[in-house]
């Protein structure tokens, strides 16, 4: 009887999710999540209702996030109130690491991310991790913020040299190299060059791409 409504819950998050990347995630479907909160009184349909009309509002956001501070103390609580993440948990804080102040995320990751480690051989937290390590790079190489990069790179640096991590190991030089000139205002460009012909070779064409462009916008430099 249990198994159902966890089955419920996962093809909930997928359709969230395939909604979100397709860009189909409207604020009618947002609302029926938040009905069924008030049905259920389960607090995980509102974070789903929190996370997409955050996601949906980004720019708004930004631009007032006073507006937005109920919401986003919800979602703090209850990052802060799980023990142990799961995926859900993981996506929430990954998705949404724009809410957050560098004090927040610091703390999460001290306190929730580095408990996960101990999962690093595990197929299902190995990709996981990667998509927040990485989200996480690239949310600090965009800002700017030296800090949070380093805390996000030594995330990764005792993570195993295995296929599992293929993807975030190939990306690891690339940000590494983008800390350095947050750093000191020297960047090796042949490094950066090297990594990307990596990347591009392992097959992500358009990620190439934009990681060029997220390069320029860190350092105003073409690659």
């Amino acid at each position: 009887m249990t198994a159902k409504p966890r089955i419920k819950k996962r093809q909930l998050v997928q359709d969230f999710y395939t909604r979100y990347y397709d860009r189909t995630l409207t604020l009618d479907y947002l609302t029926s999540l938040e009905e069924r909160y008030f049905e259920t009184q389960n607090f995980f349909y509102y974070s789903l209702y929190i996370q997409g009309l955050l996601l949906l509002n980004r720019e708004s956001f930004l631009k007032n996030q006073q507006a937005y501070s109920k919401e986003v103390e919800l979602v703090k609580q209850y990052l802060f109130d799980i023990e142990t993440w799961g995926r859900f948990e993981l996506n929430l804080f990954s998705n949404l690491l724009f809410i957050f102040d560098q004090e927040t995320i610091s703390y999460y990751l001290d306190h929730g991310i580095k408990k996960i480690l101990r999962y690093a051989n595990d197929p299902f937290y190995a990709n996981l991790l990667s998509v927040v390590i990485l989200n996480g790079c690239a949310f600090a190489s965009e800002n700017k913020d030296s800090y949070l990069l380093n805390k996000f790179l030594l995330l990764s640096h005792p993570l195993p040299n295995t296929p599992l991590y293929f993807y975030l190991k190939i990306h690891q030089v690339l940000y590494q190299e983008i800390y350095s000139y947050l750093q000191s205002s020297q960047l090796n460009k042949e490094v950066l060059r090297n990594s990307l012909i990596v990347i591009e070779q392992a097959g992500y064409q358009n990620h190439n791409i934009d990681l060029k462009n997220l390069i320029y916008a860190v350092t105003s430099i073409s690659i």
